[in-house]
């Protein structure tokens, strides 16, 4: 081979320097994706506050006041001996009414959901309308257990209680049957156990002496994006279904039993209550809502394909696509086919930078695989027809082009292979490396000339 061109160790310092300074559009590029994707969570938001958030039903449980008496202290200052002042503390018996819960012995949930999709701009939002049944028993609430005399007890102030997480989506009056009887639920001055929404309560006929009480609760709600519930009975059963190809189960529990098809899923969950991590029945707040909120579980209705996560995904890759393409012009300067630029390098890698702002521009109309697509297409065509007049040669171009399609090819597949996309990343580096070592074995780097032997 011929003689190479000289200062190619000054030449390798320059590519370093541009290298570095790349950092900083890729970095904005990022900064772009999450600005996006936080504008288009904006819009989300703003339609599910108008329609109805992400829902989650806790309940029914059975509320049962009753009267405490406490010994309170309080303190008073008298006249003691030789005019001095005193503090004498007394102690004298109040009373306060706390609140005792009973959870249902069996409850079964039955409920469809109706998808639907709404915009605001370019952005989309999965809304649904949810048709639920709750069914159960409760068994007669037995105070002897909580060490509480039944004399105590306001049994006519006993209410069932039913959480929703955002109010705003109850779409008609919500029914009850409790032991035959048609009652209708309103807004509770219950506090909310599980954190945070809204409680609607209904009064219901309790005492000891009964044998137990059947309940039926028709429920219909707007929400967004994920309905979840929560374990309440002993006994819990649930059943979801919905026109949606894409489900994701989330929280606590997995269903025992689930079928997803390409336009459906049904779920179902069978849950005893030894499984979470509240009683049956308590006092106060011995409960904690974080104990509620541990035991959620239900159905997310998610898009497949999330073009920011995927987009951003990508920019990782950014620095190695500069590096690799950079390699490859290096490596004809090496074997003496024509001199690049610094300028050149730089006019490069910025094309190769654009690739991500055109991916993410396109993609939020297109999705990301078509996208990914054109944008591909598009630099590698520009970069091709760019090295074409750089190194002189309509092959050289090709190879160029050629390299940076298979490049692109291999990063998405990366992105597709999320769980061995670490291994597939791995190998292809050190496939890529081992070529760039047996291209330029016979380099002598120290040849003042570059001459290759």
């Amino acid at each position: 081979m011929g003689a190479g061109k000289p200062f190619l160790i000054a030449k390798l310092a320059f590519i370093f320097v541009i290298l570095l300074v790349m950092m900083i559009p890729l970095s904005m590029i990022r900064g772009q994706i999450e600005d996006r994707e936080r504008t288009r969570d904006s819009a989300i938001g703003e339609i599910s506050h108008k329609w109805g958030a992400p829902q989650a039903v806790n309940g029914p449980m059975l509320a049962v006041p009753f009267t405490r008496v406490k010994m309170v202290e309080s303190s008073r200052v008298i006249s003691g001996r030789n005019g001095r002042e005193e503090t004498v503390i007394e102690r004298k018996p109040a009373v306060e009414i706390d609140t005792a819960y009973f959870l249902p012995e069996t409850l079964a949930v039955s409920g469809r959901l109706n998808p639907q999709i709404r915009y605001r701009g370019i952005f989309e939002a999965v809304l649904f309308s949810a048709g639920l049944e709750m069914r159960g028993t409760f068994a007669p609430p037995d105070f002897g257990k909580l060490q509480i005399p039944e004399k105590d007890v306001r049994w006519k102030d006993a209410e069932v209680i039913l959480g929703i997480a955002d109010s705003h989506g109850v779409r008609e009056n919500i029914v009850m049957k409790w032991d035959g009887v048609l009652c209708s639920f309103s807004p509770s001055a219950m506090p909310p156990l599980w954190g945070g929404g809204g409680v609607i309560g209904v009064r219901v006929p309790v005492s000891a002496s009964n044998s137990g009480h059947a309940f039926s609760i028709n429920l219909n709600l707007n929400g967004s994006g994920e309905l979840t519930l929560a374990p309440f009975g002993k006994e819990t059963h649930v059943e979801l279904a919905a026109d949606w190809p894409s489900p994701s189960f989330s929280g606590a529990y997995l269903p025992s039993k689930r079928d997803v098809t390409a336009k459906s899923f049904s779920a179902s969950w069978d849950i005893f209550y030894l499984a979470r991590r509240f009683p049956q029945q308590w006092t106060g707040a011995n409960v904690s809502a974080a104990d509620f909120s541990a035991a959620l579980f239900g159905v997310k209705l998610i898009t497949p394909a999330n073009s920011y996560q995927k987009t951003l995904r990508s920019t990782k890759y950014g620095l190695l696509c500069i590096s690799l393409t950079f390699m490859v012009f290096f490596m004809f300067e090496i074997f003496n086919v024509k001199s690049v630029h610094p300028v050149q390098y730089l006019l490069v890698s910025l094309a190769l930078c654009l690739f991500y702002m055109l991916l993410l521009s396109t993609s939020e109309f297109l999705g990301f695989g078509p996208a990914y697509l054109i944008a591909s297409v598009a630099t590698v065509a520009v970069i091709a027809g760019y090295s074409r007049a750089v190194l002189g040669g309509g092959s050289r171009a090709v190879v160029m082009g050629g390299g940076l399609a298979l490049l692109y090819g291999y990063f998405y597949i990366l992105l597709q292979l999320e769980d061995y996309a670490l291994l597939m990343g791995s190998v292809g580096l050190f496939a890529v490396l081992a070529g760039i070592m047996y291209f330029t074995r016979r380099v002598d780097w120290y040849a003042s000339d570059k001459t290759l032997s």
